[in-house]
Protein backbone atom coordinates (compact mmCIF):
# COMPACT_ATOMS: atom_id res chain seq x y z
CA UNK A 1 0.00 0.00 0.00
CA UNK A 2 1.16 3.16 -1.01
CA UNK A 3 1.91 5.64 1.82
CA UNK A 4 1.20 9.84 1.22
CA UNK A 5 4.16 11.81 0.17
CA UNK A 6 3.71 14.06 3.37
CA UNK A 7 4.46 10.94 5.51
CA UNK A 8 7.60 9.73 4.02
CA UNK A 9 9.49 11.68 6.42
CA UNK A 10 7.31 9.94 9.36
CA UNK A 11 9.09 6.26 8.01
CA UNK A 12 12.90 6.82 7.71
CA UNK A 13 15.20 4.48 8.62
CA UNK A 14 18.90 5.19 9.83
CA UNK A 15 21.27 2.79 8.43
CA UNK A 16 25.27 2.76 8.62
CA UNK A 17 24.83 3.70 4.56
CA UNK A 18 23.17 7.06 5.67
CA UNK A 19 18.46 7.86 6.38
CA UNK A 20 15.87 6.00 3.97
CA UNK A 21 12.41 6.54 3.94
CA UNK A 22 9.77 3.55 3.05
CA UNK A 23 7.43 4.48 -0.06
CA UNK A 24 4.66 2.05 0.92
CA UNK A 25 3.68 0.65 4.48
CA UNK A 26 5.86 -1.16 6.15
CA UNK A 27 5.38 -4.37 8.72
CA UNK A 28 6.08 -3.55 12.36
CA UNK A 29 4.51 -0.22 12.37
CA UNK A 30 1.37 -0.32 14.90
CA UNK A 31 -1.32 0.33 13.07
CA UNK A 32 -0.49 -1.37 9.64
CA UNK A 33 -2.49 -4.55 10.38
CA UNK A 34 -5.40 -2.43 10.97
CA UNK A 35 -4.99 -0.40 7.66
CA UNK A 36 -4.35 -3.75 5.86
CA UNK A 37 -7.34 -4.86 7.18
CA UNK A 38 -9.50 -1.84 6.36
CA UNK A 39 -8.56 -2.17 2.52
CA UNK A 40 -8.81 -5.81 2.36
CA UNK A 41 -12.46 -5.11 3.79
CA UNK A 42 -13.47 -3.13 1.10
CA UNK A 43 -12.02 -5.33 -1.71
CA UNK A 44 -13.88 -8.01 -0.36
CA UNK A 45 -17.17 -6.29 0.05
CA UNK A 46 -17.12 -6.14 -3.54
CA UNK A 47 -17.41 -10.03 -3.75
CA UNK A 48 -20.32 -11.85 -2.48
CA UNK A 49 -18.31 -15.16 -0.91
CA UNK A 50 -14.50 -13.85 -0.36
CA UNK A 51 -13.24 -13.41 3.23
CA UNK A 52 -10.29 -12.12 4.13
CA UNK A 53 -7.83 -11.61 7.62
CA UNK A 54 -4.92 -9.06 6.52
CA UNK A 55 -3.57 -11.08 3.30
CA UNK A 56 -5.12 -14.19 3.53
CA UNK A 57 -8.40 -14.61 1.51
CA UNK A 58 -10.63 -17.82 0.66
CA UNK A 59 -13.27 -17.59 -1.73
CA UNK A 60 -16.00 -20.48 -1.11
CA UNK A 61 -19.17 -21.52 -2.62
CA UNK A 62 -21.20 -24.18 -3.42
CA UNK A 63 -23.23 -25.23 -6.09
CA UNK A 64 -21.07 -26.03 -8.65
CA UNK A 65 -18.03 -25.47 -10.78
CA UNK A 66 -18.98 -22.86 -13.16
CA UNK A 67 -20.16 -20.92 -10.69
CA UNK A 68 -17.04 -21.01 -8.15
CA UNK A 69 -15.30 -20.13 -11.20
CA UNK A 70 -16.99 -16.46 -11.43
CA UNK A 71 -16.63 -15.87 -7.88
CA UNK A 72 -12.77 -16.42 -8.14
CA UNK A 73 -13.21 -14.19 -11.55
CA UNK A 74 -15.03 -11.34 -9.62
CA UNK A 75 -12.55 -11.38 -6.78
CA UNK A 76 -9.62 -11.07 -9.28
CA UNK A 77 -10.92 -8.24 -11.05
CA UNK A 78 -11.94 -6.63 -7.27
CA UNK A 79 -8.43 -6.87 -6.37
CA UNK A 80 -7.34 -5.73 -9.74
CA UNK A 81 -9.78 -2.71 -9.48
CA UNK A 82 -7.99 -1.49 -6.57
CA UNK A 83 -4.46 -2.01 -7.88
CA UNK A 84 -3.45 -5.05 -5.63
CA UNK A 85 -1.44 -8.26 -6.78
CA UNK A 86 -1.66 -11.46 -5.64
CA UNK A 87 1.43 -13.69 -5.48
CA UNK A 88 0.29 -16.61 -8.25
CA UNK A 89 2.95 -19.47 -5.98
CA UNK A 90 0.67 -18.89 -2.86
CA UNK A 91 -2.54 -18.95 -4.65
CA UNK A 92 -4.57 -22.39 -4.73
CA UNK A 93 -7.69 -22.67 -7.05
CA UNK A 94 -10.33 -25.05 -7.08
CA UNK A 95 -9.49 -27.17 -3.86
CA UNK A 96 -11.81 -29.08 -2.14
CA UNK A 97 -10.27 -28.86 1.12
CA UNK A 98 -7.90 -25.84 2.43
CA UNK A 99 -6.03 -25.27 5.50
CA UNK A 100 -6.99 -21.20 6.74
CA UNK A 101 -5.43 -19.81 9.67
CA UNK A 102 -4.87 -22.73 11.76
CA UNK A 103 -8.07 -24.85 10.70
CA UNK A 104 -8.55 -27.73 7.95
CA UNK A 105 -11.83 -26.60 6.17
CA UNK A 106 -13.85 -29.24 3.48
CA UNK A 107 -17.46 -29.67 2.87
CA UNK A 108 -17.80 -31.39 5.65
CA UNK A 109 -16.97 -28.92 7.84
CA UNK A 110 -14.27 -27.26 10.27
CA UNK A 111 -11.51 -28.86 12.37
CA UNK A 112 -7.83 -27.86 14.00
CA UNK A 113 -5.13 -28.36 11.28
CA UNK A 114 -3.37 -31.63 12.54
CA UNK A 115 -0.25 -29.56 12.32
CA UNK A 116 -1.18 -27.59 15.04
CA UNK A 117 -2.47 -30.24 17.15
CA UNK A 118 0.52 -32.17 16.21
CA UNK A 119 2.86 -29.42 17.56
CA UNK A 120 0.58 -28.36 21.05
CA UNK A 121 0.89 -32.45 21.91
CA UNK A 122 4.21 -31.94 21.78
CA UNK A 123 4.56 -29.35 24.38
CA UNK A 124 6.58 -30.84 27.44
CA UNK A 125 4.91 -30.13 30.73
CA UNK A 126 5.64 -26.29 31.67
CA UNK A 127 7.93 -25.06 34.45
CA UNK A 128 7.04 -21.62 35.23
CA UNK A 129 4.05 -19.08 34.01
CA UNK A 130 5.16 -18.11 31.17
CA UNK A 131 5.14 -21.46 29.05
CA UNK A 132 2.01 -22.48 31.20
CA UNK A 133 0.55 -18.87 29.39
CA UNK A 134 2.01 -19.99 26.39
CA UNK A 135 0.29 -23.39 26.25
CA UNK A 136 -2.98 -22.37 27.57
CA UNK A 137 -3.07 -19.66 24.33
CA UNK A 138 -2.15 -22.65 22.30
CA UNK A 139 -5.12 -25.10 23.67
CA UNK A 140 -7.22 -22.29 24.18
CA UNK A 141 -7.10 -20.79 20.39
CA UNK A 142 -8.90 -24.02 19.39
CA UNK A 143 -11.59 -24.35 22.33
CA UNK A 144 -14.75 -24.05 20.54
CA UNK A 145 -13.90 -28.04 19.35
CA UNK A 146 -13.58 -29.17 23.29
CA UNK A 147 -16.28 -29.84 25.11
CA UNK A 148 -15.96 -28.89 28.31
CA UNK A 149 -13.19 -26.95 27.83
CA UNK A 150 -12.92 -24.84 30.68
CA UNK A 151 -13.48 -27.28 33.41
CA UNK A 152 -10.87 -29.48 31.86
CA UNK A 153 -8.32 -26.67 32.28
CA UNK A 154 -9.57 -25.09 35.45
CA UNK A 155 -6.78 -26.31 37.50
CA UNK A 156 -4.48 -24.99 34.81
CA UNK A 157 -6.63 -21.26 34.73
CA UNK A 158 -6.13 -21.74 38.88
CA UNK A 159 -2.58 -21.52 38.49
CA UNK A 160 -2.47 -17.88 36.98
CA UNK A 161 -4.08 -16.07 40.38
CA UNK A 162 -1.82 -13.53 41.50
CA UNK A 163 -0.24 -14.34 44.80
CA UNK A 164 -0.28 -18.29 43.59
CA UNK A 165 2.59 -20.23 43.86
CA UNK A 166 3.60 -21.91 40.80
CA UNK A 167 4.01 -25.83 41.68
CA UNK A 168 3.23 -28.26 39.37
CA UNK A 169 1.26 -30.87 40.75
CA UNK A 170 -0.66 -34.18 39.46
CA UNK A 171 -3.47 -32.46 39.45
CA UNK A 172 -2.13 -30.22 36.90
CA UNK A 173 -0.64 -32.72 34.89
CA UNK A 174 -3.77 -34.94 34.82
CA UNK A 175 -5.92 -31.63 33.22
CA UNK A 176 -2.25 -30.88 31.23
CA UNK A 177 -3.05 -34.48 29.71
CA UNK A 178 -6.75 -34.31 29.18
CA UNK A 179 -6.43 -31.02 27.16
CA UNK A 180 -3.92 -32.57 24.91
CA UNK A 181 -6.15 -35.59 24.49
CA UNK A 182 -9.25 -33.78 23.93
CA UNK A 183 -7.73 -31.79 21.17
CA UNK A 184 -6.62 -35.21 19.83
CA UNK A 185 -10.38 -36.35 20.37
CA UNK A 186 -11.75 -33.22 18.80
CA UNK A 187 -14.95 -33.61 16.08
CA UNK A 188 -15.87 -32.12 13.31
CA UNK A 189 -17.44 -29.15 13.71
CA UNK A 190 -20.65 -28.43 11.50
CA UNK A 191 -20.88 -25.39 8.97
CA UNK A 192 -23.88 -22.89 10.14
CA UNK A 193 -26.94 -23.00 7.79
CA UNK A 194 -28.91 -19.98 7.92
CA UNK A 195 -31.71 -22.21 6.92
CA UNK A 196 -31.98 -24.53 9.77
CA UNK A 197 -32.93 -23.92 13.00
CA UNK A 198 -30.58 -24.05 16.08
CA UNK A 199 -30.51 -26.20 18.80
CA UNK A 200 -28.57 -24.90 22.57
CA UNK A 201 -27.36 -27.54 24.73
CA UNK A 202 -26.58 -26.71 27.95
CA UNK A 203 -24.63 -28.77 31.57
CA UNK A 204 -23.01 -27.34 34.55
CA UNK A 205 -21.39 -28.64 36.88
CA UNK A 206 -18.70 -27.74 40.29
CA UNK A 207 -16.21 -26.88 38.26
CA UNK A 208 -18.14 -24.55 35.37
CA UNK A 209 -20.98 -24.23 32.85
CA UNK A 210 -20.96 -25.74 29.20
CA UNK A 211 -22.52 -25.31 26.54
CA UNK A 212 -23.31 -27.20 22.73
CA UNK A 213 -24.58 -24.99 19.52
CA UNK A 214 -25.69 -27.41 17.16
CA UNK A 215 -28.10 -27.92 13.99
CA UNK A 216 -29.90 -31.05 12.79
CA UNK A 217 -28.29 -32.94 9.62
CA UNK A 218 -29.82 -35.96 8.08
CA UNK A 219 -32.04 -36.16 11.50
CA UNK A 220 -28.87 -36.30 13.45
CA UNK A 221 -27.14 -33.35 15.85
CA UNK A 222 -24.32 -32.07 14.73
CA UNK A 223 -22.01 -29.54 17.24
CA UNK A 224 -21.36 -25.99 15.37
CA UNK A 225 -19.79 -24.97 18.14
CA UNK A 226 -18.69 -25.80 21.72
CA UNK A 227 -18.82 -23.28 24.80
CA UNK A 228 -17.76 -23.12 28.33
CA UNK A 229 -17.10 -20.95 31.32
CA UNK A 230 -14.90 -22.06 34.67
CA UNK A 231 -16.73 -21.62 37.98
CA UNK A 232 -14.67 -19.56 40.61
CA UNK A 233 -13.78 -21.23 43.43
Amino acid sequence: FKLDPADYNRFGVYTPWGCYRYLRLPQGFCNSPSICQEIMDRVTRETQFATSFLDDVIISTRPNREFHLKEVRNTLRAFKDFGLKLNEKKCVFMSKEITFLGHRINHEGISPDQTNVDTICKIQPPTNLKQLRMFIGAVGFFSMFIPKYSSIMKPLFDLLKKDKPFVWSTEHQNAFEAAKNSLLSSKVLAHYDPAKELYIFTDASQKGYSGVLCQKFDANFRPIMYWSKSRPN
